[in-house]
């Protein structure tokens, strides 16, 4: 097991060192393409290249894969071909939703319905027609274990990609999401959840110095739509789905007021004053609302407030979990 640890760790650390180098050459190319957006939180709205989940996701699947090439070689048989089929299926499928989103918009309903698909052969695989909740035990048919599985790899990308609009927020949300599970795996010994999030969180922590405050690449449905599914994902493969509902909670904050205020149609950001600070809004169609608008803050201050309240989160899964 510690040939296969290091092995995934360094892997992580060559996701790192590839994000590095792709992430200034794609926001170049994207500035060039025109595949750009104005940061809506800034007084002269500059324009920003889009869809960082681009360089993020390619150094992550690269290590995928190559890691668990050299672990196959190495003679190591714990994630079957076809359960990494369809690891890798659902994860590139959620991204080029999110590269199509990017380039067109898909309507929000569409969008909201598609991951679900895309999941199913995951769902397949890890299915549970007995499932267990907090103590109590619930017996499901076929066809309903396969949905719920796929719905919760769905929700996940949703939620994720709901909490994102502000420099830095959606990466360094997923960075704290992201070091609990890795914890979990460890103490598990499960390869199929360290595979996953350590290239994942090297990457991350790349785009994070090119998406913080002022940012120089949005993460865009790319990256949040897919890191969400990712974390989902890594939950049901090591089967600590309540510990992950538990690191959604912000997210499931976030979605609340959403489809609480969605007949009220809330602008996604927050309106500023000549200072850069947040002014106040009638209507709180989202966390980051509520928070902007209740105390005197710019958007870097924004950003590291609900990363903060993440990491508060993450670190009460990791002691609950032990």
């Amino acid at each position: 097991m510690l040939i296969e640890n290091v092995i995934i760790i360094s892997m992580g650390v060559l996701a790192f060192v590839m994000s590095m180098w792709l992430i200034p050459w794609f926001i170049t190319y994207f500035e060039r393409m025109g595949f750009v957006g104005k940061d809506m939180n800034k007084l002269k709205r500059p324009k920003i290249a889009e869809m960082g989940g681009v360089p993020v996701i390619i150094a992550a699947v690269s290590c995928y894969i190559l890691a668990y090439l050299i672990l196959v070689l190495l003679g190591n048989d714990d994630l079957p071909w076809y359960v990494f089929s369809a690891i890798l299926f659902t994860i590139l499928g959620i991204w080029i939703i999110g590269i199509l989103d990017d380039i067109y918009g898909i309507p929000r309903r569409i969008k909201g319905v598609l991951p679900l698909l895309i999941a199913l052969p995951f769902a397949v695989i890890y299915r549970e027609t007995i499932i267990e909740v907090f103590g109590y035990e619930f017996h499901l048919n076929y066809l309903l274990s396969i949905f719920i599985i796929a719905f919760m790899v769905d929700a996940g990308a949703n939620a994720s990609n709901m909490l994102e609009g502000y420099n830095g927020l959606g990466v360094g949300v997923a960075i704290a999401i992201c070091i609990p599970i890795i914890a979990f795996g460890f103490v598990q010994g499960n390869l199929g959840v360290l595979l996953l999030s350590i290239p994942l969180l090297g990457a991350l922590t790349a785009f994070y110095f090119f998406n913080r405050y002022p940012a120089k690449m949005f993460p865009g449905d790319t990256l949040v739509l897919t890191t969400g599914a990712i974390f989902v994902m890594c939950c049901i493969i090591g089967n600590f789905k309540e510990l992950g509902v538990v690191l959604f909670i912000p997210m499931i904050i976030n979605a609340m007021f959403f489809f609480i205020h969605a007949r009220d149609k809330p602008d996604r950001f927050v309106r500023i004053n000549r200072f850069g600070q947040f002014s106040h809004r009638r209507v709180i169609g989202a966390l980051p609302h509520l928070i902007a608008t209740r105390y005197n803050i710019n958007e870097w201050q924004l950003s590291i407030s609900i990363i903060f309240i993440q990491f508060i989160f993450s670190f009460l899964v990791i002691a609950f979990y032990y």
